[in-house]
């Protein structure tokens, strides 16, 4: 069996000078580098986007590969390698694709939608194919897409990327405009052309805490609206700073400040010490002397309501669970969060830990509730 060496269109990813491995596995910043790691008919570490794929074998007995079936099947991986881990990253891979069958590597800095460059992998028999990324800083983390289309079959292996030191002289993948939430050091590199400190997460890639933000909490919003929390864009980047309508946060979502609220209460640490939580109370004067706290378990960032627990919430009453009513029924939605408190649906939406495994989203208590 022919096997070839290809070196495909160097791409890019210039990087802050590493001092520190965070955000990768010794180097390492991709989880499952060998599709050994399956999860039923899934892949643990990779996300299925659309088609089908399978585990296959490979030119060896011990390596496990994954076909990617039909005519339009991707998957990708978020990756929270960012711009204070190296200067340059090697994408690698076993390939075996067919003529009629295209692959793609895509690269989107921040994980926000956008894909910045594109690179095919050639028709090729069991060959080794490696790209070279080189980025721009600051930047918070990349999303990586394997593509196929086509008919042909395309089985890939071996698939690995780690920090390298080989990308001198190589273009850098710049994003023209970065969104709310990334690392800045100046607001021209921001597309709301506003850096400012951040109140709610910091991205490890902004060593002043600043991020491109849609408002500053400082200054506040025209038009009646209010600098609030926005919905993040991806794990690798802080939830955003934006301007929201006044009262549009319901009992237990991330909150700036009062007016946010519907409730009109914003709990937050004193100082502050990111987003608080939209409450029913901040003292026990709102709860006309009886206790004022928390409606979740400790530790989990919920909302602050009368008598948590004692069952004496009449109907109508704010409340954050069951225990907090008197007809033992709160009734809301789900309030699912990561650790930081950025709501979620699944673990995938939650910022990545340094052994590359995405964080818990966990049900944490009822969002928006009032008992029955």
């Amino acid at each position: 069996m022919k096997r070839i060496t290809h070196m495909v269109g160097p791409l890019v990813v210039a990087i802050l000078a590493a001092s520190q491995l965070g955000a990768t596995d010794c180097g390492q910043v991709i989880r499952d580098p060998g599709f050994d790691l399956w999860c039923g008919d899934s892949l643990c570490g990779w996300k299925l986007l659309r088609g089908d794929i399978e585990q296959v074998g490979t030119w060896h007995e011990a390596d496990s590969g994954v076909a990617f079936l039909g005519d339009n099947t991707a998957i990708q991986q978020v990756a929270p390698v960012n711009s204070n881990d190296g200067l340059c990253i090697k994408f690698s891979m076993v390939a075996n694709v067919e003529l009629d069958a295209e692959v793609f590597l895509h690269i989107d800095v921040e994980a926000d939608g956008t894909v910045e460059r594109s690179e095919r992998v050639a028709a090729t028999e069991w060959a080794p194919v490696a790209f070279l990324i080189h980025l721009a800083p600051p930047y918070d983390g990349i999303r990586f897409e394997l593509e196929k289309r086509g008919n042909g079959e395309a089985i890939l292996a071996n698939i690995g990327a780690e920090l390298s030191e080989d990308c001198a002289g190589l273009s850098q993948i710049e994003p023209e405009a970065r969104p709310n939430g990334a690392s800045c050091n100046e607001l021209t590199e921001c597309g709301s052309e506003l850096c400012v400190a951040s109140q709610t997460t910091i991205p490890v890639a902004s060593p002043f805490g600043t991020v491109c933000a849609g408002c500053d909490p400082a200054l506040g919003c025209i038009g009646g609206d209010v600098c609030g929390v926005g919905g993040a864009l991806s794990p690798v980047l802080a939830v955003p700073m934006i301007c929201v309508a006044p009262a549009s946060a319901e009992l237990a979502e991330q909150c700036l400040s009062d007016g946010e609220c519907g409730s009109g209460i914003c709990l937050r640490t004193t100082p502050p010490s990111g987003p608080g939580v939209c409450s029913a109370c901040k003292t026990s004067a709102e709860c006309g002397g009886e206790a004022c706290g928390p409606a979740w378990l400790a530790g989990s960032r919920g909302p602050n309501v009368c008598q948590p627990g004692e069952g004496a919430g009449i109907a109508g009453a704010p409340c954050g669970s069951n225990g907090d009513c008197a007809s033992g029924a709160c009734a809301g939605s789900d309030r699912k969060t990561c650790n930081d408190g950025r709501p979620c649906e699944t673990d995938t939406n939650c910022p990545v830990a340094n052994d590359l495994i995405p964080g818990t989203c966990s049900t944490v208590g009822v969002q928006g509730g009032t008992c029955t």
